[in-house]
């Protein structure tokens, strides 16, 4: 999957029966929703689904949203602000994804410096060579 369409994917808004339920709370549906509610929950609802044993918030993000990498920083985000930070710094990521329609600007200027390189190289050779021949 392009990476323009699977950060699309992972912004918006799952189907009802895959909304997160909160414990004494309301329901998440996407991941903007989870870094809001991850600020403001109270900590008897954060302790209820962020437990040693379990983490409802990776499991979620992983079976829901599909998005395993930010399950991953979830699932190992020691506090809840590194939890929420984890979330926000994710949403960032893909938004950039979509606003540049996936395509990352230094990753192609890295491949278009190596081809012109490798253009001068043969043009420099392929010009001596013809200079040795004449």
């Amino acid at each position: 999957m392009h990476k323009f369409d699977e950060a699309k994917r992972f912004l918006r808004d799952v189907k009802g029966e895959h909304h997160f339920k909160i414990h004494m709370g309301t329901n998440i549906r996407n991941m903007h929703e989870l870094a809001e509610a991850l600020e403001i929950m109270a900590p008897e609802s954060f302790g209820h689904h962020a437990m040693q044993q379990r983490n409802d918030f990776a499991n979620w993000v992983k079976d829901c949203i599909g998005d395993k990498e930010l399950a991953d920083r979830i699932a190992k985000a020691g506090t809840r602000k590194a939890m929420t930070d984890a979330v926000s710094a994710r949403i960032k990521e893909h938004e950039k994804t979509v606003a540049t329609g996936g395509f990352d600007a230094g990753e192609i200027l890295r491949s278009n410096i190596a081809d012109f390189a490798v253009g001068i190289a043969i043009g420099f050779f392929g010009f001596a060579l013809i200079r040795a021949v004449m």
